[in-house]
């Protein structure tokens, strides 16, 4: 899956939370996952021959964190939208990712980072559905002067973290 679902509902729930309490919803991705394949599954055939085919979105080279994974193959990363769209046409849906993929690929032209390409298209698609989350890549937040002041407050006093992580972890 380019997104996990729960992400999707995650952001939604966020979006209403920092609604109703004037707040604001930032949504860590986990650009830190590594990265299995470059391909999706997606339903093909028909309703009396039903199947799945898997369809790459790039060549899979090695597997790897996505906040390292660059797009290697620009004509089947660009050409992947029209590809889905193609192999579900017999369904007579149009899949989401025909609305997401052009923002995905304008994306590739500025940034070669999987990881920043398909975030960019998820959250461009739900700002138009009318979300305002803000972004932030863990990966991108470790390396902020505030992120770096709190691990190294937890590595400073380690003994005393793990003591009340555990007492808690045992009181739930």
């Amino acid at each position: 899956a380019l997104f996990h679902t729960g992400v999707w509902i995650k952001n939604f729930a966020l979006h209403h939370l920092a609604t109703q309490t004037n707040g604001l919803a930032v949504n860590l991705v986990v650009d830190n996952d590594i990265r299995s394949n470059s391909s999706i599954r997606v339903p093909v055939g028909d309703r009396r021959h039903p199947r799945f085919a898997s369809i790459p979105f790039d060549d899979f080279t090695l597997q790897e964190p996505w906040e390292e994974s660059q797009v290697g193959n620009r004509a089947v990363f660009d050409s992947f939208g029209h590809r889905v769209e193609q192999a579900m046409a017999a369904w007579s849906v149009r899949p989401v990712l025909t609305e997401i993929w052009p923002d995905v690929i304008s994306r590739a032209n500025q940034s070669s980072r999987l990881a920043d390409c398909l975030t960019a298209g998820r959250s461009l698609l739900e700002k138009r559905w009318g979300l305002r989350n803000l972004e932030l890549p863990i990966s991108r937040m470790c390396t902020v002067d505030p992120f770096l002041w709190f691990a190294g407050h937890l590595f400073a006093h380690a003994e005393q973290f793990r003591d009340l992580h555990n007492n808690v972890l045992r009181e739930f």
